[in-house]
């Protein structure tokens, strides 16, 4: 909810129809969606980092085990999906504009 909450703001305050809290910011615009890198680092985002971490402490007080293990298998899980999000990006077609 903050997420949605801090993009409508900046959206708003920006005119722009985009807003990323990742490290792909840094990136030139046209290279986020046309690399493995830029795919990838687009899905850091500062809140799914954070959502992560709490369903780590909460599989460690579910599971009654030590904190440090369940953040290391969510994150884990978590990161394994993200590369496979991002090399699956890879395999589909970009849009070029045509020339006419």
């Amino acid at each position: 909810v903050i997420a949605q909450l801090l993009s409508v703001i900046i959206m708003a305050a920006t005119g722009s129809s985009t807003v990323m809290f990742s490290p792909a910011v840094f990136l030139p615009r046209e290279r986020v969606m046309a690399t493995f890198f830029g795919r990838f680092l687009s899905q850091l985002s500062i809140f799914s980092i954070w959502s992560v971490y709490i369903i780590g402490v909460g599989i460690a007080v579910k599971g009654r085990t030590r904190k440090s293990k369940a953040l290391i298998m969510a994150y884990s899980v978590w990161l394994v999906w993200k590369i496979f999000v991002a090399a699956l990006g890879g395999l589909v077609p970009q849009s070029r504009p045509q020339a006419g």
